[in-house]
């Protein structure tokens, strides 16, 4: 099946004009239609609210705090006003612009901002490493956790606004990036229906654990692309095209895959003075349709394309540009045709996308809640995951991390790797902590050496442990616990106190002298949970 037939023999209850969903209240859609609303589709898509029970339910939940809203405006404006001081400072040429989703009309109270110095096209570009390492040094005090992710292919610095909480990531010259979230801003101002179903779409796969190209899966970014191919290929289309409609050519330099590349990033940038599209069907309806649509889509012959939608034409993936396969599924880039977002999809992955989007779609098709289908598992850890050489030991991961407020670290055994394990299984280490905010704080120490190794740290949700554990097996070393000073013991005293107090005997069961340090005045005494207490199972 073709995705558009799979659209329609899989939802037959999706009439195609006027999208109407067979057993829901037709008279009052009818009603609707003739009503002076019917030529905007967001307030149609409101008053549909009144009588269809998941839309209500999911318009909902898309309710944002205004005062959290304009607080994070505020904070961001903040920091692209300090980020843009720093740079001109520095005789850095070009604009500060932010990106992503707190630019496209995506953005929620609690979203991260990136941001980017964009020079102008034909001008001296800089080394990113080199400028980022010049802004780093110059960045107030109220920047926290400052982390350096310069071994990444577009590289950044990440921190913390301790003023605010908001989470930054700056880079330099993603004009890519800039270009893409122009164009899902255009897209979002076309019909308010697309912000609408990509936050819920991607709500719905943080919520399942299904986000995250180093667990396997799709990107944020990629799950918004698919939501707004779904909505080119609705009959009548919701989206339409618009690369295809734009006449002049918006050519950017990229350097991303180590050699020059020049992608042609036009489309029509007016969308807002753009005729409505006909389809009226509700952000209810439209959610699951998208399920249905997906999971009946042919992934081994068709991608996921923007730049080539039409409405009930398939893309064929063989045709496009980077080589691919029958079992690998292909969601272009819209600019960068090199790319495609789902390359590093696995197949466990891909089954398990496949199969939640199916039970989605039945569910609610059959009157389920939201809640049923999306709801967060609740679970109070937090952990880092990095790849480690035989030389860095537990000892070494226990002195870096504990200061940071480690709780657990998971070790990897020697040739632990357990029978029935599935697919490629690469030991990592696991740390856990104890909250989210420590977590953060501990990545200031990515890419350091810690022995031979420099570590490359990443976060890990709950699922990707306990796939890890199944494959393989782990020591679990429980982290030495904090010394705490006596009651009402003021900080400065507690701590002279703490650094004079002896250390534990060898006869500790709890505690064990460091075997590496003895001989060595220069290292500090560090407290050490010892051996493994436990084989982790």
């Amino acid at each position: 099946l073709s995705s558009s037939d799979a659209f329609v023999a899989h939802c037959p209850s999706v009439r195609r004009k006027g999208g109407a969903m067979a057993g829901w209240d037709l008279e009052k859609l009818k009603k609707l239609q003739k009503g002076p609303s019917a030529s905007r589709i967001g307030v149609k898509v409101e008053a549909y609210a009144q009588w269809d029970p998941l839309s209500r339910e999911l318009l909902g939940r898309l309710e944002e705090n205004p005062a959290q809203l304009q607080a994070a405006e505020r904070a961001a404006d903040r920091m692209l006003q300090t980020l843009s001081s720093i740079c001109s400072r520095l005789g850095l040429v070009g604009d500060v612009k932010a990106f992503g989703s707190f630019s496209s009309g995506l953005k929620r109270g609690s979203s991260d901002l990136d941001v980017s110095l964009l020079t102008p096209q034909g001008a001296p570009q800089p080394d990113g490493r080199v400028a980022l390492g010049q802004i780093l040094q110059k960045l107030p005090s109220s920047c926290e956790n400052v982390t350096k992710v310069f071994m990444a292919r577009t590289p950044l610095i990440k921190f913390t606004d301790a003023d605010s909480g908001l989470e930054v990531d700056f880079c330099i010259n993603n004009q890519l990036g800039y270009r893409n979230t122009l164009l899902l801003s255009a897209y979002c101002e076309f019909d308010i229906r697309v912000k609408q179903l990509g936050r819920l779409v991607k709500d719905w796969a943080k919520a399942n654990g299904l986000v995250g190209t180093a667990e396997g899966y799709l990107n944020s970014y990629a799950y918004m692309l698919l939501v707004v191919f779904f909505l080119q290929q609705c009959s009548p289309p919701v989206l339409p095209n618009l690369q295809l409609l734009a006449k002049e050519a918006v050519p950017v330099v990229d350097t991303k895959w180590d050699y020059e590349d020049v992608w042609d990033t036009k489309f029509f940038e007016d969308a807002g003075s753009m005729e409505r599209s006909g389809n009226t069907m509700s952000v209810g309806e439209l959610l699951v349709a998208f399920f249905l649509f997906y999971a009946n889509f042919d992934f081994d012959r068709h991608a996921v394309c923007l730049r080539l939608s039409r409405e009930r034409v398939p893309v064929n993936k063989f045709d496009l540009t980077t080589p691919t396969n029958k079992e690998q599924w292909y969601v272009e880039d819209p600019f960068d045709l090199r790319h495609n977002l789902a390359a590093q999809c696995s197949p466990q992955a891909r089954a398990k996308i496949l199969e939640l989007m199916r039970a989605a779609g039945v569910s609610l098709g059959g009157g389920g809640a939201w809640r049923e289908v999306c709801q967060p598992k609740q679970d109070d850890r937090h952990f880092i995951r990095c790849r480690v050489t035989a030389s860095v030991t537990p000892l070494l991961l226990h002195n870096e991390f504990r200061p940071l407020g480690l709780q657990r670290l998971y070790y990897p055994r020697p040739l632990g790797l357990r029978a029935g394990a599935v697919g490629k299984v690469e030991p990592q280490a696991f740390l856990e902590f104890g909250s989210s905010r420590a977590r953060r704080a501990a990545h200031i120490k990515n890419e350091v050496y810690i022995g031979d190794c420099q570590v490359i740290m990443m976060d890990a949700p709950v699922a990707a442990f306990e796939e890890a554990t199944q494959a393989w097996s782990y020591d679990l070393h429980e982290a030495a616990p904090e010394a705490r000073p006596p009651r009402g013991m003021p900080t400065s005293e507690a701590l002279e106190a703490a650094l004079a107090a002896p250390l534990p005997s060898d006869d500790d069961d709890d505690f064990a002298e460091c075997e590496e340090d003895k001989d060595d005045e220069q290292q500090p005494s560090m407290l050490w949970a010892g051996p493994p207490v436990l084989a982790y199972q």
